[in-house]
């Protein structure tokens, strides 16, 4: 594998790999716990069954926490294990203390619905649970995540003069990271700018759009990442170079500046600053995704795999890219709340998770 296709990183054999095996573990356990509580789900519905669940609203709360572990937890962890071997040695105290908190968050947000008076709200991005553990969890969770990206920010490898594949995919993973943080600056942005009269389902909902818009940009830069080395391990060879592969994650990041100027054009309660972050979303998310969707399409196209391990990343590269773009089709479909804002949610995230997983 020459240079210009080697996309892929070292495992190194210090702390940075115990520390990728930590948020590996992280991420496994989110999935885990989404798994039980989407059976939790199904129980809380069945007759007889549901007759013997104390907690009030259980399938909402269930559903909360389900959708935390499964978006949120899931994919920024995994964020943590590309980090982690995208990172020059530094301060090991930092990088623990990042995934400690992040678990501990975890953790809290698992036990938050079986305490009473969790009511469940289903806000965009991040639901909550009305209830101070839950909230507790969160900014744990939150916490720890917001050091891993200054963790990964101080030590991120630079790309270096000579562009290779190697160079363009941790300049995506560093893309990812500055993506996230301007996320967190986005939710405090419009935790400071929040009118002392909104409460419930509006204060959370205008709380997380803003950052919530800007995470996908962020799932979305990882998954690129991913099917570049997902590319790598099917033995495809891309039809652009580096270079241009560079060009591409730059375009996808670029648009995430574009949300500070939403947030000083107009007020956090305004239509036209909810509509915006909607077209930023619809118009710039497929600015960076589809040149390069299409160039892995054609990889794949030309050539079908001669072993078990190059057919395995090829199926997990040929789901993630079907579902993504099927998820990507609907949410240029949806007008008004029907069925196709969870049919766009689930086709694109579970499109994300496929090339984290295939990873």
């Amino acid at each position: 594998m020459t240079s210009e296709q080697n996309y892929s990183l070292d495992v190194p054999g210090d702390a940075r790999r115990q520390l990728a095996l930590g948020w590996l573990w992280l991420c496994v356990l989110a999935l885990l716990g989404a798994g039980v509580f989407s059976v939790l789900l199904v129980v809380s519905r069945t007759p007889y069954l549901s007759e013997h669940i104390p907690w009030i609203d259980f399938f909402h709360s269930a559903l909360v926490v389900h959708v935390d572990l499964s978006v949120l937890v899931w994919s920024l962890s995994f964020g943590g294990i590309l980090w982690s071997l995208n990172q020059r040695p530094g301060r090991a105290w930092l990088a623990w203390t990042a995934l400690l908190l992040a678990c501990l968050g975890a953790l809290v947000i698992i036990l938050s619905p079986f305490v009473r008076d969790a009511q469940p709200l289903m806000s965009n991005y991040v639901p909550v649970l009305q209830h101070p553990l839950f909230f507790s969890g969160l900014l744990l969770f939150a916490l720890g995540f917001a050091l891993l990206v200054v963790n990964s920010m101080i030590f991120m490898v630079p790309v270096g003069p000579a562009m290779s594949a190697r160079g363009a995919l941790r300049f995506g993973l560093n893309a990812a990271a500055v993506s996230a943080a301007v996320a967190l600056i986005c939710f405090a942005w419009s935790y400071l700018q929040m009118p002392d009269y909104l409460m419930g389902q509006s204060f959370f909902e205008l709380l997380f759009w803003g950052g919530g818009h800007v995470l996908q940009f962020t799932y979305t830069l990882l998954m690129l990442v991913c099917w570049l080395w997902l590319s790598r391990e099917a033995g495809l060879r891309l039809g652009i170079t580096p270079r241009v592969v560079l060009v591409i994650l730059f375009v996808g990041l670029a648009c995430v500046f574009v949300s500070p100027l939403i947030y000083l054009a107009y007020p956090l309660t305004t239509p036209e600053h909810v509509q915006l972050f909607t077209w930023l979303m619809r118009w710039g998310g497929s600015l960076g995704t589809l040149p390069l969707a299409l160039a892995v399409l054609v990889a794949l196209l030309r050539y079908g795999g001669e072993n078990q391990r190059e057919w395995q990343a090829r199926s997990a590269l040929q789901c993630s890219l079907f579902l993504f773009g099927i998820g990507g089709l609907i949410g240029f479909l949806i007008s008004g709340s029907n069925v196709t804002i969870p049919a766009h949610y689930h086709g694109s995230i579970v499109g994300v998770t496929l090339a984290m997983m295939g990873v």
